[in-house]
């Protein structure tokens, strides 16, 4: 089931929004080649939809009864990773499933897991699980291999959640709850050597595997603004903190050769990641005006950028 509640009004509030910022900055955002895919609630249920960098075109991928979260769109563009979920419940049991970008193709990959990842060669696809292990598996699915931890470490005794990995492998960037306080960390795969980024969530890599883009919960507007972790020497810097309306930004996206950030946010007052009024964003890289790509009611998270093949 979908819906396209709502649209009519985005696709005019984006071209009134590209004629106040100019046209230019639109038009250097679609000819980046990519889409943006999304879950949303707008059917009632978490599915999976797409729409180009204007914000205009918004479709459903694959939005059925259950929830289809966390999409996560392989490396040339070809596939579409995402869990589905009976419930949005913390503990809920969740499954890993591929489609195409036109929703076809349907493969269950792997029973037991969550928040799927496509390594940068394709081959595998990284996902937690039990909120505790990062695992792999390959494409097209088969045995999974936990990766970490390796080690005991006391900061391993509670929740890990949401890891992405570099682009060479090597590292996960994590969300640990250890001693209380959600943190970013830095986990040496190989290793399980920990290095705390800052207090905050949803990391996500830059391209070059040098920096780590995440949401940082200190010294920001609003409840939370997004910053840059640089690995070399632990510098930071802001890259994204606006105030009210919506100041509280979640959910940031690089795309891998620093083009472009997607991201999302929602209203003073609102935090919670099923319900909220979630709207995606995104801006030329280092310094270019944001532009707001939905205009609706709905709950929009985890935007990424997924490379168009070629365009209907």
């Amino acid at each position: 089931m979908s819906s396209r509640s709502g649209h009519g009004q985005a696709f005019s509030a984006v071209l009134l929004l590209c004629a106040v910022i100019g046209q230019g900055e639109c038009r250097a955002l679609n000819a980046t080649g990519y889409d943006v895919v999304f879950d949303s609630n707008r059917s009632g249920t978490f599915g999976i939809h797409r729409m180009h960098l204007d914000g205009s075109g918004i479709e459903p991928v694959i939005d059925e009864e259950a929830h289809e979260i966390y999409p996560n769109p392989s490396p040339d563009g070809q596939w579409i990773a995402y869990a589905r979920a009976e419930s949005l419940e913390r503990n809920a049991n969740g499954d890993i499933y591929r489609c195409r970008p036109d929703g076809t193709g349907i493969q269950l990959i792997v029973k037991n897991g969550t928040f799927p990842e496509f390594s940068r060669d394709g081959e595998w696809i990284y996902f937690e699980r039990d909120r505790k292990f990062l695992m792999k598996v390959p494409v097209a699915g088969g045995e999974a291999v936990k990766l970490a931890p390796r080690k005991d470490s006391i900061l391993w005794g509670s929740s890990m959640v949401k890891p992405t990995i570099s682009p060479d492998g090597r590292f996960a960037a994590i969300i640990s709850n250890y001693p209380g306080t959600w943190f970013v960390g830095i986990v040496e795969i190989a290793t399980g050597d920990i290095r705390k980024v800052g207090h905050g969530c949803e990391p996500n890599w830059f391209g070059d595997g040098k920096t780590l883009a995440w949401v940082s919960s200190k010294s920001v507007k609003d409840r939370t603004g997004i910053k840059s972790f640089r690995i070399a020497d632990g510098s930071v810097e802001v890259i994204q903190d606006d105030g009210a309306p919506f100041g509280h930004e979640y959910f940031p996206w690089i795309e891998k050769s620093g083009k472009f950030l997607l991201w999302a946010a929602c209203p003073p007052g609102q935090h919670d990641h099923a319900d909220s009024n979630y709207q995606i964003f995104a801006r030329e890289m280092p310094s270019g005006t944001p532009i707001r790509l939905s205009h609706d009611e709905f709950t929009n998270r985890w935007p990424k950028g997924l490379r168009v093949i070629a365009r209907e």
